[in-house]
């Protein structure tokens, strides 16, 4: 097998860290990554594994997921950032890269492949990205869950080789893997969307998870005007619905 060639982006919008770096969002996943490297230093190391996952579809967590990786690997460390697309139902992280690779993260589970192989590694060299692709593995196949046991010790064989590893997930209500995904790595981050995600539903995606694991949340979609205001009053409301 050779080597898998350097990726490029697609040029979405959404990619406010890389394309809007100074702008309202984009700040705001600056501030996230100096957060998360503040957490992993007080926790003595032990942040290494991310899932970033929601209660329901469409609340913008792959593009959250892609935004804190490019973030944190924007920062300038002698160590990397690898983004996995652990969502094998609807995987979205492809849709963002020109040129997206046909093997990904099913063909290194099942061994089909080194990380050499597999990993993209995004301009900068300081970001690799695992996809799923949307046809599946390279035989078309596609589990209809993932294999949580062979994903965790994947994870503890790449936690030296990066500083932040985080997991793309499928979101907690309408599947079981992101409760296992959260139960496997070391925290996790709950995206949201302003006006979109009923309180109910994430008060009940915190039920179905291990919560001592919860970072925090991200408040997806929220306009610059409104941004302080509305944040407070949601957190406010949703701790008190707990």
């Amino acid at each position: 097998m050779t080597a898998m060639p350097d990726g490029a982006w697609t040029r979405s919008g959404m990619l406010v860290s890389l394309y809007d770096q100074t702008g309202m969002a984009g700040e705001q996943f600056r501030k996230l990554q100096v957060k998360l490297r503040a957490l992993k230093h007080a926790t003595g190391d032990r942040l290494s594994t991310i899932v970033v996952t929601s209660p329901l579809m469409g609340e913008g967590k792959t593009a959250c997921a892609l935004n804190v990786a490019i973030a944190l690997s924007h920062d300038q460390s002698d160590r990397k950032v690898l983004l996995i697309d652990c969502d094998v139902r609807k995987p979205r992280v492809h849709s963002f890269l020109e040129n997206p690779p046909a093997r990904g993260l099913l063909d290194l589970l099942d061994g089909r492949g080194t990380l050499k192989d597999l990993a993209m590694t995004m301009p900068g060299r300081t970001l690799d990205i695992i996809v799923i692709p949307p046809a599946g593995d390279a035989n078309g196949d596609r589990p209809h869950s993932l294999p949580i046991e062979k994903l965790k010790e994947l994870l503890k064989s790449l936690v030296p080789h990066y500083e932040f590893i985080l997991c793309d997930s499928p979101p907690v209500l309408p599947t079981a893997d992101a409760g296992g995904l959260v139960n496997i790595c070391d925290g996790a981050l709950m995206v949201v969307r302003a006006g979109v995600t009923p309180r109910p539903a994430t008060g009940k995606a915190l039920a179905a998870i291990d919560k001592t694991k919860l970072i925090g949340f991200v408040l997806n979609g929220v306009p610059e005007s409104r941004l302080g205001r509305y944040y407070y009053k949601y957190y406010e409301q949703t701790t008190e619905s707990k």
